[in-house]
């Protein structure tokens, strides 16, 4: 059926959830405050992200710190972060409110979050081309295989989700995941690609944690603002998911195609590179992607330590 059959299966998902999201929606009250947007705070931020993943890809891609270019990605990053953060602190609506991101109930998750989908959908795209590289697969076996990840990703939320409602051990939640998720990270770095069954059981847990960490982070922080500013909390956290998962492919990817450019220094183009080196070549570049995927994934477990046991203590019914 070829790549457009991906994307046109999508078409009756997207009008299902449509139909069911209008039909919730319809029992809302609505309100209408009208509320003013903060454009020069978006477009701000747009600019500070698209520098800094466009920094980290060439970086990837074997050009020097001292070029013109990525002097000015770094430097366009650099004002536009600052610009941005003077805006938000000013603007009556920030696209990112600063009181919000103060409170160590709303940053820590969003640590989390961004953590956790750097590693998550980094991985996602990385594994497919691991398994087909350093692990002889097709592109179907390949994409059969990735199931377990992404099918323990929904079982992780829906017991995170029971578990808190029953015990409202959120913080015990969250530790867990993030258990589940180290330990499998770090079998998967001992794990060789080709060894099939392993490899989909340590994808499968690690798809549960995942799952675990993420929706409860998420309570955790909407639980942690008064009801008035639940909705705003709910995008920080979704702006740091998008940012974690953007610049965490960025990043992989440019992990990867460093470890590979030691075996062809003189090749610039990725795909060609994985072409080029040998199976085993393949395999040990992807291990310094899992390493960086674990070393991502170990911040928010030292966050949560650092922060005290606070976080997630208010959600007992």
């Amino acid at each position: 059926f070829g790549w457009r059959m991906v994307f046109a299966s999508m078409i009756p998902l997207t009008l299902l959830a449509i139909w069911r999201v209008a039909k919730v929606l319809r029992l809302l009250p609505v309100t209408t405050k009208q509320r003013p947007i903060d454009w020069l705070g978006a477009i701000l931020l747009s600019v500070s992200l698209s520098s800094l993943m466009s920094f980290l890809t060439l970086t990837g891609q074997g050009h020097r710190l001292a070029e013109p270019t990525m002097l000015l990605l770094m430097g366009g990053f650099v004002v536009s972060t600052a610009l941005c953060i003077a805006q938000e602190r000013r603007a009556p609506e920030p696209i990112i409110p600063p009181s919000i991101l103060s409170r160590r109930g709303v940053w820590v998750p969003c640590v989390n979050v961004t953590c956790i989908f750097f590693m998550l959908i980094g991985l996602s795209n990385m594994l497919p081309i691991a398994m087909q590289s350093g692990g002889a697969q097709s592109v179907d076996e390949a994409a059969l295989r990735m199931l377990p990840l992404t099918l323990g990703i929904p079982c992780g939320a829906f017991l995170a989700g029971r578990w808190t409602y029953r015990t409202g051990a959120s913080r015990r939640v969250i530790f867990t995941g993030l258990s589940l998720v180290l330990s499998m990270l770090g079998l998967m770095i001992l794990i060789p690609v080709h060894a099939v069954k392993p490899l989909l059981f340590v994808m499968g847990f690690l798809g549960l944690g995942s799952g675990m960490v993420m929706v409860t982070s998420l309570v955790v922080a909407q639980s942690s603002v008064p009801a008035q500013f639940t909705g705003i909390t709910t995008a920080v956290v979704a702006c740091c998911r998008t940012v974690g998962s953007a610049v965490g492919v960025s990043t992989l990817a440019a992990v990867l195609f460093i470890a590979l450019r030691d075996q062809a220094p003189n090749e610039q183009d990725l795909r060609r590179l994985l072409e080029i080196v040998s199976t085993t070549e393949a395999a040990q570049a992807f291990k310094a992607v899992i390493i960086m995927a674990f070393a991502i994934a170990a911040i928010p477990l030292m966050t949560m330590l650092a922060a005290g046991r606070e976080i997630g203590a208010g959600l007992r019914h």
